[in-house]
């Protein structure tokens, strides 16, 4: 029933909000030499980036090429300037983000781009109307978003722009949430997402401090595992390696003790006993 209401726009926007895997990635930033001071020196800010989101315009190559997601829902960039927040104070608001992942030349290190046009260019001079992040990434996949949290040693830099200014910064950090779904201090490789507001590696933490034991952890986990494949969030593969993992971990097992390895030591001599 519910499906016979749905319109074909409707439902791909609830199939985009369902398979979103979102995380969000903090940076700063530090005015460069000579570069306008109208915004200040600082500037701290986040990205926010659907790592399931597939690009508007795919590169057709692995090696060299870009790839662009454009006006993507779940792709987003802010920046607070420590004299102006950017942003803020017009109604000539556009809205226009363009992510984007290039290699020059095979064997070229990766650049990420992510761009925020926010005001045409009639607004005032105290609204900045565009900002401009771009950092080198070791990562090679274009069609795929790297890991921003990595970035290599050429580091990158944001611009920030107004009718009448812009200043250049140098990117002096980049922080994001753990590179990856971790049990039991085993990496799964699985990169971490967001899902019903909390981070998949905080729900499985919670899990582990809950359990009753081991068998209730694991029931937990492929549960969790169930509703996230249910939700595409994750491959069948992806899903089996964390359900493994959880298997494999310790967690919710009761700690040995000395007196369990003496009373298996007695046993045993007891059983030999008993051969002589």
């Amino acid at each position: 029933m519910l499906r016979s209401l749905l319109t074909p726009a409707l439902t791909l926007i609830l199939l985009a909000t369902a398979q979103a895997q979102v995380v969000t990635y903090k940076y700063t930033a530090a005015l460069q030499d000579g570069s306008d001071t109208f915004f200040g020196n600082t500037v701290t800010g986040t990205i926010t980036l659907d790592l399931s989101a597939a690009p508007t315009t795919p590169s057709p190559h692995s090696t060299h090429g870009q790839s662009e997601w454009r006006n993507v829902p779940g792709i987003k960039i802010t920046a607070q300037a420590s004299n102006f927040n950017a942003g803020t104070g017009s109604n000539q608001f556009v809205d226009d983000t363009v992510a984007a992942q290039g290699i020059g030349l095979p064997g070229m290190p990766l650049v990420f781009e992510l761009s925020w046009l926010g005001f045409d260019d009639q607004v005032e001079a105290s609204d900045v109307r565009q900002i401009q992040f771009e950092v080198g990434l070791p990562d090679s996949d274009l069609n795929k978003f790297a890991n921003l949290s990595a970035p290599s040693p050429s580091g990158g830099h944001l611009t920030l722009y107004d009718a009448t200014h812009s200043a250049g910064y140098a990117i002096t950090s980049i922080s994001g949430p753990p590179s990856n779904i971790m049990i039991g201090g085993l990496d799964t490789g699985i990169r971490d997402f967001t899902y019903q507001g909390q981070s998949v590696s905080a729900i499985l933490a919670s899990y582990a401090t809950s359990a009753k034991n081991h068998g209730d952890y694991v029931d937990s986990v492929e549960k969790l595992v169930g509703k996230l494949l249910k939700a595409k969030l994750l491959t069948k593969t992806q899903a089996e390696t964390i359900e493994n993992a959880a298997e494999k971990s310790s967690i919710g097992q009761k700690p040995k003790t000395d007196k369990d390895d003496k009373g298996k030591s007695d046993k045993g001599k007891s059983n030999n006993d008993k051969d002589d």
